[in-house]
């Protein structure tokens, strides 16, 4: 596949991205307003991508102008260059699944709905113990839905809030995994006294 660079909006004559998600600086002369007005040339050149720490670890480069410098992550650049400006509730999405991947054909724009589907289809959406500060797991669930406990006792057990046991109990959540305990111990709403 061909590569094909563009600037990347807001920041042309500094900074480019490819189609294939690669970053460049451009080659360009700064003049640094100091007392001896130093001149400095700056050269084209591929920029190093890192991982940032934010859920599935998206790849970001480095970005400055005059003298501030901004963490951008690839995949927007690459959207912003090639396909335009990411309107207000819109995301990101790769189709493939690869959050790694940033070659303009595995991204579009779409809504968090969207992206949400894209995820749960690539198996790449956290739940159950997978989501970030879970405190549940699988055996923990089958116990709550199984346990003739109040709410209020299972929530203290397992540091928990009471809706997030009314949520395993009703089988809001953990659902796949509590179905046939739940036939076993149907929980029955109690109204409060």
């Amino acid at each position: 596949m061909q590569e094909i660079w563009k600037q990347i909006p807001g920041w042309e004559g500094y900074y480019s991205v490819s189609n294939l998600g690669r970053v460049k600086s451009e080659n360009r002369i700064i003049v640094e307003n100091t007392s001896f007005h130093k001149t400095l040339r700056i050269p084209e050149r591929i920029l190093k991508q890192t991982l940032n720490n934010v859920g599935q670890q998206y790849w970001r480069v480095s970005l400055s102008k005059n003298s501030k410098v901004t963490y951008k992550q690839v995949h927007q650049l690459v959207c912003s260059a090639f396909i335009g400006f990411q309107k207000k509730d819109i995301e990101v999405r790769h189709l493939n699944g690869n959050c790694r991947d940033n070659r303009l054909e595995n991204l579009t724009y779409g809504t968090k709905t969207e992206n949400m589907q894209d995820a749960l289809r690539h198996g790449t959406l956290p739940i159950h113990e997978k989501r970030p500060g879970a405190k549940l797991n699988k055996q923990k669930a089958v116990e709550i839905v199984l346990s003739k406990d109040s709410i209020q006792i299972l929530a203290k057990r397992y540091n928990v809030g009471v809706g997030c046991i009314r949520q395993v109990k009703i089988g809001e959540t953990w659902e796949s995994i509590t179905k046939e305990a739940r036939i076993v111990n149907p929980y029955k709403f109690r109204k409060a006294p």
